[in-house]
């Protein structure tokens, strides 16, 4: 292009920044969202042992619990007290897994036990005793099953 003085300057393309920006985040998003699939791990087609297996990290070792209570569920007949017994908590309220053991196990009546204290109370007034995480040690429990990291028990009557 000519200059007013007869000059010749050099013209440069115009970069044109309206596109950076989309661009910018378009790629900010992919990177996030590869990383987010990278940490749930492979991509499998098999069909997954619980909702909760391919949820968040923090949520999966809830998962087994379920397995667990998925076995008591078809192995005990429906209307038998059935009392859930985890690892003590020290708040002494019902715990979060109490709750999950009363909706994996609707046709149930689900105990709670919520101390040390009550745990032989409650094994008294129970037909079946489902203790996950470890196993129990008492005259009137017959072993009924073992799995999923948890011991099924038929009370002796």
């Amino acid at each position: 292009m000519k200059s007013a003085r007869g000059r010749v300057e050099p013209t440069f393309p115009r970069f044109d920044t309206s596109i950076l920006v989309p661009a910018l985040v378009a790629a900010a998003l992919l990177g996030t969202t590869a990383a987010w699939i990278r940490s749930r791990g492979p991509v499998r087609l098999a069909r997954p042992p619980t909702v909760l297996s391919n949820d968040h990290p923090a949520v999966r070792p809830i998962a087994p619990m379920l397995v667990f209570l998925d076995e008591v569920h078809a192995r005990v007949p429906a209307g038998a007290r059935v009392a859930f017994i985890t690892p003590a908590r020290d708040d002494g309220t019902l715990s979060r897994d109490f709750l999950i053991a009363v909706g994996r196990l609707p046709e149930q009546r689900v105990i709670p036990i919520f101390h040390d204290a009550d745990k032989a109370a409650s094994i008294d007034v129970a037909d079946f005793v489902a203790a996950y995480g470890f196993p129990l040690d008492s005259p009137n429990l017959g072993s009924e099953a073992v799995f999923g990291g948890g011991y099924l028990y038929r009370a002796a009557r």
